[in-house]
């Protein structure tokens, strides 16, 4: 599923996005998501900090639930996007993708890289029986143009209610 572009500006090394596995990428997505990613994304008012479980993502990743794509300069790990395939409740005869988690460092916007990081995302989604994929986008971020580019459709608007505070 990987494909390779050449970088721009002379660089001499490719851009790939490919599926990897979640928990060998992990070391390498925590510093870019307890940094620029969390600094881009996650507003003062949501407080809450990432903290995955490694044995429900193992678990998810091995029954085939969980998919992780990487965007890579070469080596560097410098964009992934991850998605989960569930069935609602609500929607017992529809499988859905859905990916609350993706980013790409700013230098390696506006070249398309994050227009074929969702492009893979949705192609492993659709391979693993989704019927939808659904997207969240803060707020903050100006993510809408590129999912309704990519076929995307606005549903609902999230609100956030912290029931720890005091009244």
């Amino acid at each position: 599923m990987g494909r390779t572009t050449p970088a721009r500006g002379g660089d001499a090394g490719l851009i790939t996005i490919r599926q990897e596995s979640w928990l060998a990428v992990w070391p390498e997505v925590q510093p870019l998501w307890t940094g620029p990613h969390a600094a881009e994304v996650r507003p003062a008012a949501f407080p809450l900090q990432v903290q995955p479980d490694p044995t429900a993502y193992a678990a998810l990743e091995a029954h085939g639930t969980l998919g992780c794509m990487a965007v890579r300069h070469g080596p560097t790990l410098v964009g992934y996007a991850v998605a989960f395939v569930f069935t609602h409740p609500h929607f017992t005869d529809a499988p859905m993708a859905e990916a609350l988690l993706y980013y790409l460092l700013p230098a390696y916007r506006g070249q398309g890289h994050g227009r074929r990081l969702i492009a893979a995302l949705t192609a492993w989604a659709r391979a693993a029986g989704a019927r939808c994929l659904l997207m969240a986008s803060r707020v903050q971020t100006p993510h809408g143009a590129i999912l309704a580019h990519l076929g995307f459709v606005p549903l609902e608007l999230t609100y956030y209610l912290p029931l720890d505070r005091k009244e």
